[in-house]
């Protein structure tokens, strides 16, 4: 787990080239990606990263925007990725009410790691 805020970028580029799923976890930040993961982003797309799959957890206090946007982001610049559609969206912290589908998640994560 990485902190872009205060993990270099370079750990945080390195983790989906030896896993997937990759787990992201954000803010909205005035609408969009926050800048530094939006930066991660931007590496992985000028490095081709493809075939990996992302789960994501958004956060927005008042317009949680994030996951869409990262879907968005995956779908049209990272070849062969795809997203979760199990998602989980809350606002300003995880409460109690969210552990299902944080459940659901985790069942999904699993579920995607399995040999097809």
């Amino acid at each position: 787990m990485y902190d872009t805020s205060t993990t270099h970028i370079s750990q945080h580029i390195s983790a989906p080239f030896q896993l997937s799923p990759v787990v992201h976890s954000f803010d909205t930040y005035t609408l969009g990606i926050y800048p530094v993961m939006k930066d991660y982003l931007m590496h992985m797309q000028a490095l081709n990263l493809q075939n990996r799959t992302f789960a994501i957890l958004e956060n927005g206090s008042w317009a949680p925007k994030s996951g869409a946007l990262m879907t968005q982001f995956v779908e049209e610049h990272l070849k062969n990725s795809e997203v979760l559609e199990t998602q989980v969206s809350m606002a300003s912290a995880l409460n109690e009410g969210k552990a299902a589908e944080m459940d659901a998640m985790a069942d999904a994560i699993l579920e995607s790691m399995k040999v097809k």
